[in-house]
């Protein structure tokens, strides 16, 4: 395997695991800690995808923002 064939695979399952991480805080009506795992993903240059920005927005709705979820779903569209 090449190193860029397997840093996308790692990307991948990163993605992947903060998405099962940000509906599982969705579920629990934990938006604190959903912003906390978003932040740091954020911060190591990982690359949110669309259902990573689903899952936050539910999360806020879930928890009553519908401003934070409508400027999070705002942010995604730029």
């Amino acid at each position: 395997m090449t190193d860029i064939l397997v840093i996308v695979i790692t990307v991948i399952s990163c993605t992947k695991l903060l998405n099962k991480e940000l509906n599982t805080c969705a579920l629990k009506k934990q938006l604190h800690e959903a912003k906390k795992k978003v932040r740091a993903a954020l911060k190591k240059n990982l690359i949110l995808d669309v259902h990573s920005y689903t899952n936050l927005i539910n999360c806020y709705a879930r928890c009553g923002d519908v401003r934070g979820a409508q400027q999070t779903l705002e942010g995604m569209i730029k």
